[in-house]
């Protein structure tokens, strides 16, 4: 809207486009707005306020329209300024000779008109309507304006988020073509080779951290764009046992097949989730003592049947994935935070790693509710004093009867 600034005279409220095609009118409507402080452009046809609108586009900030007028109706006028996406914003009152009728004040609804005013009108009405009016279109305009602000900030946060994770990933790509290169090398002995080996491992972990902290950024700002695509739980479980074995002997520690159903349908994006896998495999890895196990879980939720965790939250239509570790448990005062950035704990306290610096958990929580499903914990385990249940559910993507 055009808005009075400390330049402008207090006294301009906005600008008013009148339309009438009587020129006694113009000349009465003109004085009755200029004397509450409105700027005021007057035309005789609805032709010829479109041209106006079209050549002053972001001055007029509301049109004043006859409704019985020649050649263009002001029901016409409205509709073509409310069908116009550049106009369509700018309020728009008709004005009528007579007493407007049900049928007619419907119309003229229809066609998008903010309101209707019948003559006579006495000034304190008119000047109270677009007060009224125009006040709400500031308000808008407000809105508007700020949600623009904050969007092109967020793009701009989203772009240097992009901008950083290239520039830190640039290095570790040159890393790991340098590993590749050394790792050719003949007269490498096998310690050498695995040395080689465990740094690739390590340089592709901190490649996937990056990605998911793109991913981790866009999806708490709304704008995570998901390669949906169907595929089994299952078998994505199956495989990131498979990946983590290796990650898991080093500590002596056992990866357990608990409840893995075939068939375990959803529509998701399938990396994504692998990395939501990864990351809770990984998390439990970390927190398990040496030589435990860690159990896995993926089925389909039925009530009716005795499932090795039963879990509120969780529907019946859903597909269920938990895993199990015997470590520590999370303390009360921290299970609420667990799932946010950052989360920091008592230092003094042997709680593992729960209280470093991570995204992986707040990582898994944005992951899973942009796909529609809930994440949570249940810690200590049932019946126990130790562990820790990370679990998600997700819609399944057919009804399972069996």
């Amino acid at each position: 809207m055009n808005r009075p600034t400390p330049e402008r005279e207090k006294s301009v409220r906005a600008t008013i486009l009148l339309v009438d095609d009587l020129e006694d009118n113009l000349f009465v409507f003109s004085e009755i707005l200029k004397r509450e402080g409105y700027r005021v452009i007057s035309t005789t046809s609805g032709i010829e306020a479109l041209k106006i609108l079209e050549s002053q586009l972001g001055d007029i900030d509301l049109v004043l329209s006859d409704v019985m007028m020649p050649g263009m109706t002001g029901f016409e006028l409205c509709k073509q300024i409310k069908g116009n996406e550049k106009t369509c914003d700018i309020p728009v009152v008709l004005m009528t000779a007579q007493l407007m009728d049900d049928e007619h004040a419907i119309e003229g609804l229809q066609y998008g008109a903010d309101d209707y005013i019948s003559r006579p009108v006495t000034p304190t009405l008119l000047a109270s309507k677009l007060q009224t009016i125009l006040g709400r279109k500031q308000a808008t305009d407000k809105w508007r304006h700020e949600s623009c602000q904050t969007r092109k900030a967020l793009e701009i946060r989203e772009w240097h988020t992009r901008m950083l994770i290239h520039d830190l990933r640039t290095p570790l790509t040159s890393a790991m073509g340098f590993l590749s290169l050394l790792a050719m090398d003949d007269s490498l002995t096998d310690r050498h080779r695995e040395i080689i080996s465990r740094v690739q491992n390590a340089i592709q972990k901190e490649s996937e951290l990056l990605e998911d902290m793109l991913a981790l950024t866009a999806a708490r700002e709304k704008r995570l764009h998901l390669e949906l695509e169907a595929f089994d739980l299952g078998e994505q479980v199956q495989e990131t046992i498979f990946l983590e074995e290796g990650s898991a002997s080093r500590k002596g520690i056992e990866i357990k097949k608990g409840l893995l159903e075939e068939g375990l349908i959803i529509k998701a994006d399938r990396r994504l989730i692998g990395r939501v896998l990864t990351n809770l495999m990984d998390n439990a890895i970390k927190h398990s003592p040496m030589d435990s196990n860690i159990t896995v879980h993926a089925f389909y939720q039925r009530p009716e049947r005795d499932l090795p965790l039963k879990v509120k939250d969780v529907k019946r239509g859903e597909i269920l994935c938990a895993v199990e570790n015997k470590g520590v448990p999370i303390p009360e005062e921290v299970k609420d935070q667990i799932f946010d950035p950052f989360v920091k704990g008592d230092k003094d306290r042997e709680k593992s790693c729960f209280f470093g610096v991570g995204l992986g958990l707040s990582f898994c929580k944005e992951i899973i509710q942009a796909h529609g499903g809930n994440i949570g914990l249940i810690s200590p385990l049932p019946n126990r004093k130790d562990g820790t249940i990370f679990y998600f559910s997700l819609p399944a993507l057919k009804d399972y009867d069996q």
